[in-house]
């Protein structure tokens, strides 16, 4: 899959409101440099599952993680690094 084609796949998670889910393809996208984030994002989705609902706590971890990868991902997509964050 192509750089571009990952990220119209973020998009399309993002548009069905799978947060996670654009996540963890996000970090898949940004390969080993973000194996921990992916192994958290991965964590809060089968906790969230086994809920049926996204506690607030999980909110705010998901939402560090999401923080944390947007800043790996500035430093290491170059110009690519609008069109990643813009597909979130």
């Amino acid at each position: 899959m192509t750089i571009d084609e990952e990220l119209k796949n973020i998009a399309k998670l993002t548009d069905i409101n799978d947060h996670t889910g654009a996540m963890i393809a996000g970090c898949t996208l940004l390969r080993s440099a973000a194996d921990d984030l992916k192994k958290e994002f991965i964590e809060i989705e089968e906790i969230r599952d086994d809920l049926g609902y996204l506690t607030e706590p999980l909110a705010t971890r998901r939402r560090a993680g999401y923080l944390d990868m947007m800043e790996l991902a500035e430093r290491i997509m170059g110009d690519k690094f609008e069109a990643f964050r813009g597909a979130f």
